[in-house]
């Protein structure tokens, strides 16, 4: 897991260096964003976000605890932060699984999850 400093930043600091992140990533085509990911997180750091996002879909779609931690080696704990997440943020949730589910990438990533899951039964 990535380490954050202990050190708190000053909030309005914190605040528009988030600002900085958030207007980036929304300005970045699909090559750039690649490019840009690649080039500002560490291998570790994409693949905790990837499992994340792929934790997110799969709870939306029913997966259990057994099978988010056989397919994305994602413990129970960190499954029940994200449902609690889920919970909280259902809006932009809802508008982020619309998004996703949209994309022939999750299509794809689905497939790869229902294989893992039948050669387990």
């Amino acid at each position: 897991m990535p380490r954050v400093s202990e050190r708190k930043l000053d909030p309005q600091i914190e605040e528009r260096t988030l600002k900085l992140l958030y207007h980036l990533v929304g300005e970045l085509n699909q090559e750039n964003s690649r490019k840009v990911l690649k080039a500002l997180l560490t291998p570790e750091e994409r693949l905790m976000l990837a499992k994340r996002i792929g934790a997110i879909l799969m709870i939306s779609a029913g997966y259990n605890y057994k099978q988010l931690d056989q397919i994305l080696k994602i413990v129970p704990v960190t499954t029940n932060k994200l449902k609690k997440q889920i919970k909280q943020n259902q809006k932009i949730i809802r508008d982020l699984l619309s998004i996703l589910n949209e994309q022939e990438t999750v299509k794809e990533f689905y497939k790869g999850v229902k294989e893992k899951t039948s050669q387990k039964s």
